[in-house]
């Protein structure tokens, strides 16, 4: 690895925080589900631990960071999910490891694997069954038609892993697939896409805890600590994202469940929450602090609902959200949700207001904040490219609510420059005064009189299909021309784009223009069928034949879709002057 470019401990001030170490050749990629401070070998100090995704050619990784340095790295064999770190029970003396990838939670005790947890699957549609028993039986396969099927299930139930890799495999590689798979059973197996902890009876930091998955199918299923059994399976409708759970499971607790398609859920007492909280924009991250409910969006914002959803402020941020994380602080009994920008920015936010602003260096995409050893807390940031800045709250730290200016804006209290007013001004003061209803009368005619004169062209272009776009028969057309060239020889292009959802067959395009001035090679042009979306270009060629004079006439563009005799749309292209030939002697 190439050097590092440190900075000694306690050496830069920010505010609350203490610079401790920056690394940009860290190369740490990983997300903020995948990030943890803890004791994992019992040594009384914290460690770094981070699920690192593969680059080109590599493998996923656990790796276990002291002070910015690589102490232990653990090969994987799949992408990691998330990871958390929990004890078993309360006279353990090594926390557990807890790593989900696929369907499966895999437990490692002082690094090293002890257990798997893998996820029941989930039935098979009886439609799809039939379809691979039917392949099955038959000795020769049509895979168009078997495509064809496939794809047609697809839009009404979710498929199996099976049948999702063979519509991706190309026609050449799906017969070899199918030869090697089709004697097999066919099974659906859950993908894990979030991991959390909740404690199990007593909220304490070395108080056994539950591992708490979400998967792809909506299933959030509750783990015991102890030997990884199913306590709680709760069904949502929606792809969980995003997990925050709070509270003790065997006594209260709270889950609040994010999907894909901008809603969150609540679990409570073990069974679904009637109360939906829906949001404007894709959720980044969620969390439950004290009785509000924070929610980090795309679209720049940070929302806080009651338990109700009941909105109860948003805040804008100044660059794109790119991570969320938990804050908890006990010396000051703090709880918030920390959200890390674009800009580099990592911004404390409570129930309330945001507490702090964190600068650094390069946009941030994950971050963790906890206990370090013997009072210390600290934070760790990874950035887009890998890069790892490790800050240290700085003793006697006060994480006050920042003010937030409130009233109207400054601009509001400078006085404006009012000129005196001019005799000119005074005159035409009593001349609207004097001739009020006057005035008021030839308005309103004036104004009936542009609403008639709109009207009319509207009714106009549409008799003479003279709108830049038009619809018939189901089909949407947008015509445009162009003219290249300075004469007597001009090059006409137009250009036909549908836009709507439906194929256009047979469009022809007629060329009308003032036969004594202008020569058209092709007034006729043809095109056999137009895809939506797709821009269509035709070109042909003008000739000016008024080689004296300097004149310019409009051509018409007429689109027809047969078997219409009106012209779908037309287009009127001004023809430029065509400056005359020069001969050179």
């Amino acid at each position: 690895m190439a050097a590092k470019q440190t900075l000694k401990p306690g050496k830069v001030e920010e505010g609350n925080w203490n610079h401790i170490l920056q690394d940009p050749l860290a190369e740490l990629r990983t997300f903020s589900q995948n990030i943890a401070l803890a004791d994992i070998d019992g040594s009384g100090e914290s460690k770094i631990i981070l699920g690192v995704h593969p680059l080109q050619d590599t493998s996923p990784e656990i790796k276990i960071l002291t002070g910015g340095t690589v102490v232990k790295a653990v090969p994987f064999s799949a992408p990691i999910a998330g990871l958390a770190v929990i004890y078993q029970a309360p006279d353990a003396n090594l926390p557990v490891l807890a790593v989900s990838a696929g369907d499966s939670v895999f437990a490692f005790k002082n690094l090293n694997p002890f257990h798997k947890f893998t996820l029941p699957p989930l039935p098979v549609p009886a439609t799809e069954q039939d379809v691979w028993v039917a392949v099955r039986n038959d000795e020769n396969i049509d895979h168009d038609a078997l495509s064809h099927t496939l794809q047609d299930l697809a839009l009404g139930q979710t498929l199996s892993s099976r049948s999702i890799h063979y519509l991706g495999l190309s026609p050449t590689d799906r017969p070899a697939f199918v030869e090697q798979v089709k004697d097999l059973p066919i099974t659906r197996q859950p993908v894990i896409t979030t991991m959390a902890t909740i404690h199990k009876n007593v909220v304490e930091e070395r108080a056994p805890a539950c591992c708490v998955v979400g998967t792809e199918d909506g299933s959030v299923v509750v783990l015991n600590p102890s030997n990884f059994a199913v306590l709680l399976s709760v069904k949502v409708p929606g792809s969980v994202c995003h997990l925050s759970c709070a509270g003790s499971f065997d006594v209260d607790h709270r889950i609040l469940v994010s999907t894909r398609d901008n809603k969150i859920y609540t679990i409570k007492g073990g069974r679904l929450a009637d109360n939906v909280i829906t949001l404007p924009s894709m959720i980044l991250g969620c969390g439950r602090v004290l009785k509000s409910v924070l929610v980090v969006c795309k679209n720049q914002f940070v929302y806080a609902y009651n338990t109700k959803g009941k909105r109860l402020w948003q805040a804008k941020l100044p660059a794109d959200p790119l991570a969320v994380a938990p804050f908890t602080y006990k010396p000051k009994l703090l709880r918030g949700l920390m959200v890390g920008l674009s800009n580099g920015d990592v911004r404390l936010y409570n129930d309330t207001t945001l507490l702090d602003v964190i600068p650094s260096d390069f946009p941030v995409v994950a971050m963790a904040f906890g206990h370090v050893f013997r009072g210390t807390y600290a934070l760790a940031i990874v950035g887009t490219a890998g890069e790892l800045t490790l800050k240290r709250v700085r003793k006697g730290a006060e994480f006050a609510p920042h003010a937030v200016k409130q009233g109207p804006p400054p601009e509001q209290n400078i006085r404006i420059n009012v000129p005196s007013k001019t005799q000119l001004y005074l005159d035409q003061t009593q001349r609207e005064r004097d001739n009020a209803v006057a005035m008021h009368r030839a308005f309103q005619r004036d104004l009936y009189m542009l609403q008639l004169n709109i009207a009319r062209s509207y009714v106009q272009a549409i008799n003479k299909s003279l709108a830049p776009d038009a619809q018939c028969q189901d089909v949407q057309l947008q015509v445009g021309a162009q003219v290249q060239g300075i004469g007597p020889r001009f090059k006409l292009s137009i250009t036909i784009q549908n836009i709507s959802r439906k194929l256009a067959k047979h469009l022809r395009i007629t060329i009308h223009c003032d036969n004594s001035m202008y020569d058209v090679d092709d007034p006729v042009l043809t095109l056999s069928a137009a895809a939506p979306g797709i821009v269509y270009r035709k070109t042909t060629f003008v000739q000016y034949l008024l080689e004296d004079e300097l004149v310019a006439s409009p051509i018409t563009a007429h689109v027809f879709l047969p078997p219409a005799v009106r012209p779908v749309v037309t287009a009127v292209i001004d023809m430029p002057i065509a400056e005359p030939l020069l001969s050179v002697r």
